[in-house]
């Protein structure tokens, strides 16, 4: 009876810190659309930068963290209002703290090649050859920009919910997703 209460306990925590985790994820969504409007199709380094800054997207975003890890300035939030202190707090618990990406992009360039060719998949699809597969396929479809950074991000998740790595289900354990990805794509509709 006491480790039935206790599971049940460990499962409302995990449910309430993941609901935390998609408030910071609706965050982040806003700040990569505001920066990806910013980009002028005649920038330098324009793709390039494109996927830098979905590339922390994608990264932030693998609950896994088997997606390569992308390197990218952090800045110290502003608080003002006791409403973003308590943002800052929770944020503290479960992520950067009192900082947030900047989205600049590195003087030292991005290397799409190096990206690309990196692995970006939890070493468990490995057992799973059709899903392996399927991703991989995305994977391409992306690079070639036939898919957007997001459509690749939502075969990422029906995957992996196939495939179950820990660390995936524990972090979208009670999270409704098709309400989590209509929230998403609503912040970001216009950059798709």
């Amino acid at each position: 009876m006491f480790e039935d209460l206790f599971d049940n306990l460990v499962d409302k925590t995990l449910i309430a810190q993941n609901s935390l985790l998609i408030g910071q994820d609706l965050g982040l969504a806003v700040k990569l659309k505001d920066r990806l409007l910013k980009l002028s199709k005649n920038e330098e380094n324009c793709r390039s930068k494109k996927f830098y800054f979905e590339a922390i997207f994608l990264d932030l975003f693998d609950r896994t963290s088997s997606h390569p890890r992308i390197k990218f300035e952090l800045t110290k939030i502003k608080q003002e209002t006791l409403k973003q202190k308590l943002d800052q707090a929770i944020d503290s618990y479960i992520g950067f703290g009192d900082q947030e990406p900047t989205w600049k992009f590195p003087e030292e360039g991005f290397d799409l090649d190096a990206y690309f060719s990196s692995n970006w998949f939890h070493p468990s699809i490995d057992s799973y050859p059709n899903e392996k597969k399927e991703l991989e396929t995305s994977k391409n479809s992306y690079k070639q920009s036939d898919i957007t950074f997001f459509e690749y991000f939502k075969k990422r998740l029906a995957i992996y919910d196939v495939v179950g790595p820990t660390d995936h289900i524990k972090y979208y354990k009670g999270i409704i997703r098709k309400k989590y990805l209509d929230l998403l794509r609503k912040k970001i509709e216009v950059i798709l």
